[in-house]
């Protein structure tokens, strides 16, 4: 049996281990949502993650032309720059 570890998350969590079918991506978050298949980018590149400046953000507007991207704020450091590569 799993203990509730008081903090945590429990959406984040149950998110990171369900896999979605995006269809037109406007109501899956790109960042908790497991749409890859792979887990969610949240937990698969918690440094990278930490510069996305903006935290709620559809599949479909990160993908339409790499926005996600031009989302991260600041200098990467070496370690986010190793997430992002």
């Amino acid at each position: 049996m799993a203990s509730f570890r008081p903090g945590c998350d429990v959406e984040a969590i149950f998110r990171s281990v369900t896999e979605y079918i995006i269809g037109n991506g406007e109501d899956t978050d790109f960042w908790t949502a497991n749409w890859t298949g792979k887990g969610c980018f949240t937990w698969r590149w918690p440094i990278l993650h930490s510069y996305a400046g903006r935290v709620k953000l559809s599949v479909a507007k990160a993908l339409t032309n790499n926005r996600w991207v031009r989302t991260l704020q600041g200098a990467l450091s070496n370690e986010a720059m190793g997430e992002f590569f």
